[in-house]
């Protein structure tokens, strides 16, 4: 055994990556077969064998290491459930690699019970690639893995385990596997694996696990953006967790799980107002609820805030917003224009406002119809920016409201109000309420106007967003020959300002600044 420890240093003291001739020499003196006995036997000392699993892992990433492996696929299998973790640690690194091996039934059902086995583990290493190497398994296996019937037994003791960690590892299994296809989502209803997944969310006296649980259906919901769940496990996994959703939010006291567990639904709740506006209804109703609270903390408002505009991510959910019959579009304008919001609160309303106007489904002018909302929602978005400038008390005006949040010299809350103005600013009637406000237009069109980099990005944006609108009324005026209509005067006068703004750049140019603003004053001056 000495040789073999004196061996497996030197290979590991030649360093990565190892010559050809030094893996055929080593493995001529000590073949795969004669390394894995030494290694179950018990006889080498711990640090000769931790030099051997590195010196085995530096072999099997050459090519005839990897060649070697690819013949004798069960000895991963193997390595996965011995008892020293160096060596669950090499065949835990082997398993991307083994799973580009065309393997037969027999030993493909051998590695999905080591690998279940391993998922158990306390090595995180181990534990982690075993689970990924699960479902790429069952990815190329599918139900073929379960008919046997032993490893849904064995999958079936590991969602029930008493060990929070591997529990929830587990069921985080469950709904990849679920989630890959039609063929595994049969497999888990068949087995039965989800419900205690649905149980864990009714768990408010374990925060942590409820949250736990939770959380995995937020990485469900970032899958099936990517198209890897499937729709129609999607529409049932959203029926299920609906209703005990909005159980929580009402029965539940506990701020941290209510904070944590709505952080999780805004992401699903931007995909539910796809399968129906019933659970975004019942979650907005909650929501007001919870705002309304005289004992609602700033963190809560906050995350409940971004979870409304991760609703009105998509024209879907932004319409069931603005349209939603309990005032929300209300609450969210309010709490984001009102001087008496708290800095942070403001800051989450004033982001999930300007998702919802379309922030996020379109790019600075561009795609216009991508971002704007059906023909009665942009009617009562206007109504209701109106009403609630109105209700602000001093001012008359929307271009005097804005004007004023950007009066203090708080980066923070600039940021998210240009986010805003720059979705907004695609509306003709939205453009034109900033372009009649003078002081507001000089502050958007001024280069000099901002200091902090990102602060200039988002103010030119904004002049962005507005030149194009500006452009679309200008060619619209000369089509119709309709020079009295009522918002384009505003936004024609402004076009030679805006564009001598956006020619200037982000950080603006001095020459093509100079003597703009006197110009667009003549030009919109009554008469």
């Amino acid at each position: 055994m000495g040789d073999i420890g004196g061996a497996s240093a030197r290979l590991v003291e030649a360093g990565r990556p190892l010559p050809d001739e030094a893996v055929a020499d080593f493995l001529s003196r000590f073949p795969l077969g004669v390394c894995i006995s030494a290694i179950g036997s018990g006889d080498l000392a711990g640090d000769d064998l931790e030099i051997l699993c590195k010196a085995l892992e530096m072999v099997f990433e050459t090519g005839h290491g990897m060649s070697l492996l690819s013949a004798t696929p069960g000895y991963v299998a193997k390595a996965l459930t011995a008892s020293h973790s160096a060596i669950r640690r090499l065949g835990a690194r082997q398993i991307v690699r083994i799973m580009g091996v065309d393997l037969d039934a027999q030993t493909a059902q051998r590695l999905a019970e080591a690998l279940l086995v391993a998922i158990q583990d306390d090595d995180m290493e181990v534990a982690s690639a075993s689970a990924l190497g699960f479902r790429e398994l069952f990815s190329k296996w599918q139900s073929a893995l379960f008919q046997s019937g032993s490893t849904s037994s064995q999958l079936r003791e590991i969602v029930s385990s008493h060990s929070d960690v591997v529990r929830i590892r587990a069921l985080e299994l469950v709904l990849m596997i679920a989630g890959q296809s039609q063929e595994g989502q049969q497999v888990v209803d068949s087995a039965g694996f989800l419900d205690p997944l649905l149980a864990e969310l009714d768990h408010y006296d374990d925060p942590l696990s409820c949250l736990a649980a939770w959380s995995l259906f937020q990485e469900l919901a970032g899958n099936r953006q990517g198209a890897v769940v499937s729709p129609a496990f999607w529409s049932s996994v959203l029926q299920a967790i609906g209703p005990r959703f909005v159980r929580l939010l009402h029965d539940s006291r506990d701020t941290v799980l209510i904070t944590g567990a709505i952080r999780v639904a805004g992401h699903v709740l931007g995909l539910a107002a796809e399968a129906g506006e019933a659970l975004c209804s019942a979650f907005l109703q909650e929501a007001m609820t919870i705002l309304e609270r005289d004992d609602s903390d700033v963190e809560l408002a906050s995350t409940v805030f971004d979870a409304i505009g991760q609703l009105g991510v998509r024209r879907p959910g932004a319409e069931i917003v603005v349209a939603n019959a309990c005032g929300v579009l209300a609450l969210v304008l309010d709490t984001a224009l009102s001087p008496r919001t708290p800095k942070q609160v403001r800051i989450s309303a004033l982001h999930a406002l300007a998702t919802i106007v379309g922030a996020e489904r379109i790019k600075a002018g561009d795609q216009q119809e991508t971002a704007l909302l059906s023909a009665e929602c942009e009617q009562q978005l206007e109504v209701s920016i109106h009403g609630a400038a109105a209700a602000i008390g001093r001012v008359a005006s929307p271009g005097e409201v804005f004007w004023d949040l950007l009066q203090p010299p708080i980066v923070e809350v600039r940021l998210p109000l240009y986010r805003l103005l720059s979705s907004l600013a695609i509306r003709e009637w939205c453009a034109s309420f900033i372009c009649i406000h003078q002081p507001l237009l000089n502050h958007i069109t001024t280069p000099g106007s901002e200091v902090e980099r990102e602060a200039c990005e988002w103010r030119h944006t904004c002049v962005t967003a507005l030149v194009a609108t500006a452009r679309r009324a200008c060619a619209e005026t000369m089509a119709t020959e309709n020079v009295n209509a009522v918002q384009q005067p505003s936004l024609v006068a402004a076009l030679p300002l805006l564009e001598a703004a956006l020619v200037a750049g982000v950080f603006g140019s001095v020459a093509a600044e100079r003597g703009m603003h006197e110009t667009h004053l003549i030009a919109t001056r009554s008469r």
